[in-house]
């Protein structure tokens, strides 16, 4: 029996891996292991590049030996019938790249598994292993191994040896295998997945809650009126007769969505008189009036247990009993995973503990053309309905505290800080609103979570047909696709909808379209690539040392070999990805760390690969000629300090920035523009919990006009165009006709030209304020693609927080990826 429980504690280590690292190695330790002198991409098993399209089926398998016995499985001693619980996973080097359901007490196993998976990897081989699945372990039965010369010589099918460690066979598995290269695939923006493009839909993009209530000239000399997302939805809320759907992460009831001036703007009667009213007011209004709202938001684990706040501050509790014995459904809903096994026990834990339910969506019904119709009308983004978010594209400091943040201070990043001292945390964000087909799918995706997180209260969704709303009607120029990243953990799937898009992980049907559409955009850039998140890191197959963390999403990889392939044709190209100074907290603590060091090696890795493509083609350019890392910030004069705010007491952290008067603005946007023709937009981070699928809960929307679309390197000049060049604008804090092609070297130099002024007034204890907020990344790029501190800044400015971050040994590593 010593074996059998040495062997059970050791399977019982492998089983915590599996909630903290889906990957084989020293992941619990999270040790660095460099390897010198080598390329980033060959760390994933060495080889070659192999970047494409990954098309596997699993079929089934046959002979498999009975791996469970009474002396290694308790469940033998339970059933003698209990046999072999096999499943699959397919690895490129130590990265895994799919994994098939567990098939129960069966050697002859048939799965009839389909996954798409997008790869860009070094790789000499790609390796199925089949293994059994037990209580608390996973037992080896054995691989099939087929080098990469294989896959590039074509299509693969049939039934293959599964060897075990001694090359002998143990039983057979069927399989069908596809790679397409990305050089042979189509360029488009529409990706196979849930929910089909929708075209004749009307977008409206948004940048920060508030925007100018008047036009804009562009820097093309275009004429541009910006949108108010917030003034929007409070509209959109406002005119709603039938329904008012909402989910969010956070929902807070006190939230004002106009402010001050902003009702100038307001047009109807119903408009005018409610908008003093907080957002919970409203609803209540709203649901006594006869409308049905149906409010589901994310149940954050520790409210009610720490406060009734709990350790996020989202207010889930607050806002479930606010409503609670009026006509308002809340319903609170936790990120839950299935429990059938040991390992699945484990996951719910960490789930609940740390996954969330992340989309942010209102859905209304509206006024339609047809007069005995109403429309539908559905936001999307980044954008909470919770404190702090109102904003301007100006991201004051302390001048709004007591004017329109009055009531609505938020700082989540300076410890002590109260709206007594300032400064509040400017917040920088991306939405929209869709109208037309695509806002019925946004309804579908309520209607599948509704059913199947808020039990017993299907018949609380309002009926929607077409005798009672335009399902079909042309609401404008653009084609949207509804991109989700979810799994039937917390959603009904529909057997009306595209099934055989999803993927397969542990028997449960994933959607990863987000990550999906992310890398089919990435393919079709040919000029420039401009991307806003909250977050940046990934591809960690690829990275110098710790590459076998698991965040290995492509996204990272897919950007560096799409700037890779044009320094081998010569072509200009350029990144620019916008991204916050820090995470979101006190940038000193061991998780935000942790985040810091992991995008520092995403950020090494993409520059030692653009500098070893610039070597190998004798390029003088810099790599930051092609990628360049930016982050807003803001500094304000001392006249901008109301005289109502009290005085720091000496030595706090109020004090500190009451006399640098400075602080960063967050970014908290999810944006992808490609070539001023693509946009993606929603909830989704650029990290491995938002875009693989089984982690996070996110909804995104994929968005351009067929009639506005780049022709070879000829940008187009549609809306997305004069979305992206108000938003540079806006940052940059000035105009240029340079930013009207932002592939060009001009652009780039000039970018970083004013990013260097505004960098030098924001650190400097001199200058009196910024006049714009975009400021390079601070970090060293050398030639060689090597990243460092910049001199005599190793830490964030008025902070000891170290920028290149630190790794911990305490932290699960799906935390902090």
């Amino acid at each position: 029996m010593k074996r059998f429980f040495k062997k059970l504690g050791a399977q019982v280590q492998e089983a915590v891996d599996g909630v903290v690292g889906d990957t084989f190695g020293p992941l619990l330790a999270k040790e660095d292991v460099e390897i010198a002198g080598q390329p980033d991409h060959v760390h994933c098993g060495g080889g070659c590049m192999v970047r494409g399209e990954l098309d596997v089926t699993i079929i089934a398998a046959r002979d498999l030996p009975d791996t469970d016995n009474i002396f290694f499985n308790i469940g033998k001693l339970i059933d003698a019938k209990d046999v072999t619980d096999p499943f699959v996973t397919g690895y490129l080097g130590a990265c895994k790249v799919l994994m098939t359901s567990v098939k129960d007490n069966t050697m002859e196993p048939v799965w009839n598994e389909k996954f798409q998976v997008p790869v860009c990897h070094m790789a000499d081989k790609f390796v199925l292993k089949v293994q059994d699945k037990d209580h608390a372990w996973a037992e080896a039965i054995g691989d099939v191994v087929l080098m990469i010369d294989q896959l590039n010589d074509g299509d693969i099918s049939g039934w293959f040896d599964i060897l075990d460690s001694n090359g002998k066979p143990n039983g057979e598995l069927e399989i069908s295998v596809k790679f397409q290269e990305v050089k042979n695939m189509t360029k488009e923006y529409t990706i196979d997945s849930y929910f089909p493009m929708r075209s004749g839909c009307q977008v409206d993009l948004y940048s920060c809650a508030r925007n100018s209530p008047h036009p804009v000239q562009l820097s093309d000399g275009s004429s541009y009126q910006p949108g108010s997302c917030y003034l929007d939805m409070f509209r959109t809320i406002v005119g709603a007769e039938k329904f008012i759907y909402i989910t969010g992460w956070s929902v807070w009831t006190g939230l004002h969505l106009v402010r001050g001036d902003d009702a100038d703007g307001l047009e109807t009667e119903n408009e005018i008189e409610n908008w003093q009213l907080s957002l919970g007011e409203l609803l209540k209004m709203k649901a006594e009036s006869g409308v049905r709202v149906l409010v589901m938001i994310w149940s954050e684990y520790t409210s009610g247990v720490v406060g009734e706040a709990g350790m996020m501050g989202t207010h889930d509790m607050e806002t479930f009993n606010y409503f609670k014995g009026t006509a308002v459904e809340c319903s609170l809903v936790s990120r839950e995973v299935g429990v059938g096994e040991l390992t699945d026990v484990l996951n719910n834990q960490l789930a609940s503990a740390s996954y969330t339910h992340h989309q942010k969506t209102i859905i209304a019904d509206s006024s339609s053309q047809d007069e005995d119709k109403r429309s539908l009308t559905a936001f999307v983004g980044g954008l909470d309905i919770t404190d702090g978010r109102y904003d301007t594209p100006d991201h004051p400091l302390f001048k709004s505290i007591t004017g329109k943040h009055e009531g609505d201070f938020y700082q989540n990043s300076a410890v002590g800080v109260t709206s007594a001292h300032g400064p509040r945390q400017p917040w920088q964000d991306i939405h929209s609103k869709v109208q037309g087909k695509v806002a019925l799918d946004v309804i579908k995706n309520f209607v599948e979570r509704w059913t199947k997180q808020v039990k017993g209260k299907s018949g609380s969704l309002y009926l929607i047909t077409p005798d009672e709303f335009e399902l079909e009607e042309d609401a404008g120029d653009w084609n949207v696709q509804l991109l989700r990243s979810i799994t039937d953990d917390s959603v009904s799937f529909s057997d009306m909808m595209r099934l055989y898009t999803l993927t397969v992980k542990k028997s449960r049907k994933i959607e990863d379209s987000i990550a999906r559409g992310y890398v089919t955009a990435i393919r079709a850039a040919e000029s420039y690539i401009y991307i806003e998140n909250q977050y940046f890191l990934g591809s960690a197959y690829a990275w110098a040392r710790d590459n076998q963390i698991n965040c290995h999403h492509t996204i990272p990889a897919e950007i560096a070999e799409k700037i890779v392939d044009k320094i081998l044709t010569g072509e200009t190209f350029c990144a620019y990805i916008v991204i916050p100074l820090h995470p979101e907290g006190d940038p000193a603590t061991a998780p935000i760390q942790e985040i810091l060091a992991w995008q520092r090696r995403t950020m090494a890795m993409m520059y030692r690969r653009i500098a070893q493509a610039l070597r190998e083609t004798n390029n003088p350019a810099h790599p930051q000629d092609y990628l360049l890392f930016l982050c807003p910030i803001n500094k304000e004069s001392v006249d901008d300090i109301p005289e109502e705010l009290e005085t720091p007491p000496s030595g706090s952290k109020a004090a500190k920035l009451r006399q640098s008067r400075r602080f960063m603005i967050y970014v908290h946007s999810k944006l992808i523009i490609v070539d001023d023709s693509l946009a993606i937009l929603g909830s989704a981070n650029i990290n491995q919990r938002s875009l693989a699928g089984s982690r996070d809960t996110e909804i995104a929307v994929s968005v351009h006009q067929p009639s506005y679309l780049a022709q070879e390197q000829t940008l187009p000049d549609g809306d997305v165009a004069r979305f992206r060049l108000r938003l540079m604008e806006e940052h940059l804090g000035c105009q240029s006709q340079e930013l009207v092609q932002p592939n060009s070297a001009d652009c780039n130099n000039f970018v970083r030209g004013v990013c260097q002024r505004n960098w030098e007034n924001y650190i400097s204890d001199d200058s009196p304020c910024v006049e714009g907020h975009l400021v390079l990344y601070p970090m060293a790029v050398s030639e060689d693609g090597e990243v460092g501190d910049l001199d005599g800044v190793e830490c964030f400015p008025d902070t000891e927080a170290k920028i290149e971050g630190a790794t911990s040994a305490m932290l699960p590593m799906k935390l902090t990826t």
